[in-house]
């Protein structure tokens, strides 16, 4: 540019208005080289003939941002853009940078004594309602005159002032877009929200990528590019340490094939996994997964046929049998036997039942009301409970009319006839009045000899 400007400048005289034209267009010229070094790559004059050219004020790290809008519709990749807990529609988030503003212009040949010129906003993110007040700010600015460049004073603005002038609440430093105030439609919201959260987790992770690390496995020094930061804990660790780590956990099986970080061991996210392992090791990790969730399911057991090995059968919606797709074998889910659709379980989960437990499950299901019944009914299944409440009801009936054998124990229930009684389980004679066994030879003598009457 510089060449130019000295050309314009030697160029000679053809008549008052050229050699004017020509001073002037030298002086923007001069201009814009001075643009140019003061913004860098912010400023660039993209026609030295059309006096067209872009300024574009970028917002990085200069204020406290938050931003209250709807929940972000995926995980985000820095857990402390939103640190508080959001239960409801509001969701605050904490930003630390904000999408360029792109100043275009051109200019006119009498520039700058005309401080005017053409120009025109571009952002992805302020609604056009605002951009409608910066547009009249900047042209505000420039009808104002005074000293120095016109230009200069629009971008200087646009960086420092505009964006506390939308957002501000007071605090030039502190920012509040609030996302239900600006937009009306739930998907221009949902837009917003989306355009911010993403610019800042891109230029997290480009600050990232241009910046050393060193790694507190191998305690060498590595490029971003070859580094990785696990999201919820921010521990950086290069790429090898990171997949020798991870396909350790996987292949070992610690912590169930889920793969933790090496210094504070707080799990690692599945897309952390595949950024480093190759594929075979993040399809082991996949599969372990699988079975872990599976296994963790009500209705998905493992066949209890010997010799199978299928770990993953579905059961019926009741829960009460399984069929293995693999060897075909159709079996109680309770008892873990081959299905008996009409008799009760011999094992199981109210199998060995004490009596006090089973009386307490049979109370419970006397007890309940329809979903409730429908509920033990699901968990111990009909029959067993059924055969659980005819058992109590023999064990009641026994209390009250039965006495035990004194040599085996055996209930016996006396009908008729004399105390003398027959057990006959083990064949022992035995007094009904005071329980004990008497001989078999002449069983009657007891009756004689004791207090016991033989008929009472």
């Amino acid at each position: 540019m510089t060449d130019i400007i000295q050309e314009l400048l030697k160029k000679p005289d053809c008549g008052s208005g050229e050699m004017e034209l020509n001073r002037n267009r030298a002086v923007i010229l001069s201009e814009m080289a001075s643009l140019e070094t003061k913004y860098g790559d912010c400023f660039k004059l993209e026609s030295n003939e059309d006096l067209l050219g872009e300024y574009e004020a970028r917002y990085m790290q200069r204020y406290t941002i938050s931003v209250i809008g709807p929940p972000l519709r995926r995980n985000l990749r820095y857990s402390d853009i939103c640190p508080f807990e959001n239960n409801g529609d509001d969701v605050t988030y904490i930003l630390t940078m904000l999408p360029p503003i792109s100043l275009k212009f051109q200019l006119n040949s009498r520039y700058p004594k005309d401080p005017n010129f053409a120009f025109w906003l571009e952002c992805a993110w302020i609604p056009s309602d605002m951009l409608d007040l910066l547009n009249m700010s900047i042209s505000s600015l420039m009808a104002s005159g005074g000293t120095g460049s016109s230009l200069e004073k629009c971008c200087d603005y646009l960086q420092a002032e505009a964006i506390p002038f939308l957002f501000s609440s007071g605090d030039p430093n502190i920012l509040v877009l609030n996302v239900f105030q600006l937009f009306d439609e739930p998907r221009d919201r949902a837009r917003l929200v989306d355009i911010l959260i993403d610019f800042e987790e891109q230029m997290r992770d480009r600050e990232f990528e241009f910046s050393k690390h060193d790694c507190p496995v191998c305690f060498d020094t590595f490029d971003g590019t070859n580094c990785i930061k696990l999201r919820d804990c921010g521990h950086v660790f290069c790429h090898d340490c990171a997949a020798g780590s991870f396909r350790a956990n996987i292949e070992d099986g610690a912590n169930s094939g889920s793969p933790i970080c090496p210094s504070c061991a707080k799990p690692v996210r599945p897309q952390e996994i595949k950024q480093v392992v190759n594929a075979d090791v993040y399809e082991q990790y996949e599969t372990r997964l699988l079975n872990r969730t599976l296994s963790s399911m009500k209705d998905i057991v493992e066949c209890p046929r010997e010799g199978c090995g299928n770990c993953h059968v579905m059961l019926e919606a009741d829960y009460s049998q399984g069929l293995c797709p693999q060897c075909r074998f159709h079996f109680c889910a309770r008892c873990r036997l081959e299905f008996h659709e009409d008799t009760a379980c011999t094992t199981g989960p109210i199998a060995n039942l004490s009596p006090a437990e089973a009386n307490e499950i049979v109370q419970r299901y006397k007890s309940a009301g329809p979903q409730g019944r429908a509920q033990m009914e699901l968990e111990y299944g009909l029959i067993n409970i059924n055969k659980l409440i005819d058992e109590q009801a023999s064990y009641t009936f026994i209390g009250s009319n039965c006495k035990p054998c004194p040599n085996c124990k055996s209930p016996i229930q006396k009908i008729s006839g004399c105390n003398r009684m027959l057990c006959s389980t083990c064949h022992k004679n035995f007094c009904w009045k005071c329980l004990v066994v008497i001989t078999s030879a002449n069983p009657y003598d007891h009756f004689n000899s004791s207090k016991c009457a033989l008929y009472q």
